[in-house]
């Protein structure tokens, strides 16, 4: 049985050393909720060359899988019937989605050297979560059964606090003649849309704790994530929701996505040039049309919509255009099935999304690893939420990897194309003390 009560506010909640989701700097419907993980006591990884998975506890190795989506699917079915009160989150499995998990579903062509070494996937089972309704300001406690031998705990890497020159996956030039050939492959009609990103890297400056803290400090979003692993950890400031499921009592599941498309700079009158602006809106209307499609895979028929067409928001550096898409999923259809239809998020990836992909995988000389994944949860009574993974530092070993990208599309100028993606790291560059490159 789970339990839910409400508490007074924790007096070290902005401490808190341990995992945890935060939103803001607005309260609105895509960020109301705030999250304390207590610590895991399962820990589910799947090794990215052998592509197995393995089950954890604090003991050691419980189970392992060859096909880690049988091992997602027996892991991620709900062990509560839903609960209209209290948080989404109130406890269950949280962590984190490879970008390159999608190889799973799709056929991509390997390429690109994996240079980062991380898990395909990382989800632990957390029974103890704190949470914070924004909107009303108040606090639960939250508490699931659970039979593990007790909790797993991670070693943060020691920090030596050096300072180096910024190193990159690949130079300015190369860059831009990258972006050039996904022009190229768009005007042949391979595809209409690539997202192409790049890589910087730094010595880790600071603890990564710290460093998260400056970031949402100076610059909150509303799907924050602070994920440490021991030997690596996740720093993420994503603006973008990837997927929302919401269980009714009634057993009508809802699903929701958010794509964004377009930025411009946090600047006066920005906000109206990206709004005037036909390509952005075309951009966004091609992931829009992407996005019902993957829906539609696994929503009822008929129940597939665009409850909220372009939107411009505005974030503490950047304005994004974006849109919701909503359906409601086929009774039959289990959470593996959902990534399976949608996952890698469209946003991400361009369109058509498996020619899109494979189109990244020989553009961009690194694979991608945790960024353009997702980073969520799947609480124990089938609330689910996941964001897309960008804006979002990797922390392995003393090294601190920032990818930024952008949507190329067939009138795209390079140029402006690798100045937005500056733009996207600057916060992240801000909290690491450090000047962004050029």
């Amino acid at each position: 049985m789970v339990e839910v009560r409400q508490i007074d506010r924790p007096a070290d909640w902005q401490r808190v050393s341990g995992p945890r989701f935060d939103s803001g700097p607005t309260v609105g419907p895509w960020s109301r909720w705030e999250y304390r993980l207590g610590p895991p006591v399962l820990l589910l990884t799947c090794d990215p060359a052998t592509r197995s998975a393995a089950l954890y506890d604090a003991a050691g190795l419980i189970r392992q899988w060859q096909d880690p989506l049988e091992a997602l699917q027996e892991a991620l079915m709900p062990g509560a019937p839903p609960m209209e009160n209290g948080p989404p989150f109130k406890g269950g499995w949280a962590g984190w989605l490879s970008y390159d998990l999608g190889r799973l579903f799709e056929h991509i062509p390997s390429l690109a050297a994996d240079d980062m070494q991380l898990p395909l996937l990382e989800m632990a089972f957390y029974p103890h979560v704190v949470a914070h309704d924004l909107a009303r300001d108040v606090f639960y406690e939250c508490r699931c059964p659970t039979i593990a031998a007790g909790p797993i705990e991670f070693r943060p890497p020691a920090t030596r606090c050096e300072r180096a020159a910024v190193e990159r996956n690949m130079t300015r030039q190369r860059y831009l003649a990258a972006a050039e050939r996904a022009i190229e492959y768009i005007r042949a009609g391979d595809v209409y849309q690539v997202n192409l990103a790049q890589r910087f890297a730094v010595h880790l400056p600071d603890s990564p704790q710290r460093i998260y803290e400056r970031l949402i400090t100076r610059s909150p979003a509303w799907f924050g994530a602070y994920l440490p692993y021991g030997d690596h950890a996740l720093l993420c400031n994503s603006p973008e929701l990837f997927l929302r499921i919401t269980p009714a009592a009634d057993g009508a599941r809802t699903i929701l996505t958010r794509p964004v498309k377009g930025t411009r700079p946090r600047r006066p009158g920005m906000d109206r040039q990206l709004l005037a602006s036909v390509k952005d809106q075309a951009e966004l209307n091609m992931i829009v049309d992407l996005e019902r499609n993957d829906l539609g895979r696994i929503c009822r028929i008929g129940s597939v919509r665009v409850i909220e067409g372009r939107v411009i928001e505005e974030h503490p550096t950047v304005y994004h255009g974006a849109a919701t898409i909503e359906g409601v999923l086929r009774e039959e259809v289990t959470m593996v099935d959902v990534l399976r239809a949608t996952f890698p998020g469209g946003s991400i990836t361009g369109a058509p999304k498996i020619r899109a992909m494979q189109i990244i995988e020989e553009l961009e000389p690194t694979r991608r690893g945790p960024y353009c994944g997702a980073i969520g949860y799947v609480s124990i009574d089938g609330h689910a939420q996941f964001n897309i993974a960008i804006r979002t530092m990797i922390v392995r070993g003393q090294t601190v990897y920032i990818h930024v990208g952008g949507g190329i599309v067939a009138d795209s100028l390079p140029l402006e194309e690798y100045d937005e993606t500056l733009a996207k790291a600057r916060a992240m560059f801000d909290a690491l003390g450090i000047e962004p490159p050029q």
